[in-house]
């Protein structure tokens, strides 16, 4: 893993960031165990995984489950939105300056036939807290938080001064069989900033590869949008009928084991045509070089992919933050995760040009330059 630029000495940022992360803490020793004794999964030679195999393709160490490994899944519908609120409540309680919410964004991989965010909202209402409006959720994958971003950047005028709060909450634990298991976290994690006081966006792009959809096959289905509809919904291919099916009667949710092509998820995503041309963009709009960068977070997909960033993208490796070797993939959650304990080591402060970087599932990819206040 290579050495971040030590922290400096000075003034932390004031939005208030949350992180809820399940008890259930999967190392890769539990995951071989599961590998070999239960799914009978090993590599090609028929030797069994072991853990250093799965911590060298993945950068992965340990991951966090709302259940045990193999456990039945829990009803999504339930899951959810309990950990988006209980962030929401702890971002909240950072905030003793405020008296209300203006905006709040929710995002979710798996929509569940409710909006995550009015869900959220409801329930902060009921404990006393003001929320004036809360927008229809997004479900842009793991781009999530950058296609939010992007949308608040495009929308400057009607969000300055607003009090925000963001909010991402994922339960993928499930939604893999095989050797991908080793890749998913459960997590929740949240963000409360006033813009353009705590914090701005100073250039965002967001890209949607839809000819590259089948890339990740997962259940991620139209008729499980809320009929509030979406701020965006990215549509990925069906996985195959043989794979595994949980029913939506006991589960709340209809999901098969999803499937994804990971040596072409990788080439697309370290393609000279995909992030390059997405930061060089953000970078104009926002009036920054490359060099100027503070931080670059990236979303936490894979720890290899992560090592290798900063030659690929022309940033110093230094810059890029990465916590996927304690935390796994947790999908949309991750930007925020990484952002949170960044913040703890003092390597986002006030005055930080912090480059966020979102790819995945749909396919989409994303960059958002945001600078701290």
């Amino acid at each position: 893993m290579t050495e971040r630029f030590a922290p400096k000495e000075t003034e932390r940022p004031t939005a208030s960031t949350a992180v809820y992360t399940p008890q259930n803490i999967i190392l890769n020793e539990d995951m071989v165990s599961y590998l070999t004794d239960v799914l009978n999964v090993r590599k090609k030679s028929g030797e069994p995984y072991c853990a250093n195999d799965i911590e060298d393709v993945t950068g992965i160490e340990k991951r966090h489950y709302c259940t045990e490994i193999g456990a039945p899944p829990l009803n999504r519908a339930q899951i959810v939105p309990d950990m988006g609120i209980r962030v929401a409540l702890s971002a909240l309680e950072g905030r003793g300056d405020w008296d209300h919410v203006d905006d709040l964004f929710a995002s979710t991989t798996f929509p569940y036939k409710k909006s995550l965010g009015k869900e959220i909202a409801e329930n902060l209402r009921a404990l006393g807290k003001e929320v004036v409006q809360a927008r229809q959720d997004v479900y842009a994958e793991c781009t999530s938080p950058v296609w939010i971003l992007n949308h608040i950047r495009e929308n400057d005028s009607e969000f300055d001064g607003k009090n925000i709060l963001l909010i991402a909450s994922e339960y993928v634990s499930p939604i893999s069989d095989d050797i991908h298991i080793t890749l998913p976290s459960d997590a929740a994690t949240a963000i409360a900033f006033t813009y353009g006081k705590d914090l701005r966006i100073k250039g965002s792009v967001v890209h949607h590869y839809p000819e590259l959809k089948g890339l990740i096959r997962a259940s991620i289905m139209p008729e499980y949008e809320p009929p509030e509809g979406s701020l965006f919904f990215c549509e990925v291919e069906q996985p195959s009928d043989e794979k595994k099916l949980y029913g939506e009667e006991k589960y709340g949710f209809n999901l098969r084991y999803g499937e994804m092509n990971g040596h072409r998820v990788f080439i697309w995503v370290v393609n000279s045509t995909t992030l390059p041309p997405i930061i060089d963009e953000t970078c104009e709009m926002a009036g920054v070089t490359r060099d100027e960068i503070d931080v670059v977070i990236p979303h936490q997909a894979n720890g290899r992919m992560i090592d290798n960033l900063g030659g690929f993208l022309g940033i110093d490796q230094k810059k890029i933050f990465s916590n996927i070797k304690n935390h796994g993939n947790s999908g949309s959650a991750t930007t925020f995760l990484a952002w949170h304990e960044a913040v703890g080591e003092g390597l986002i402060r006030k005055k930080s040009k912090v480059l966020i970087l979102g790819f995945g599932a749909g396919m989409i990819a994303g960059a958002a330059l945001v600078e701290v206040n």
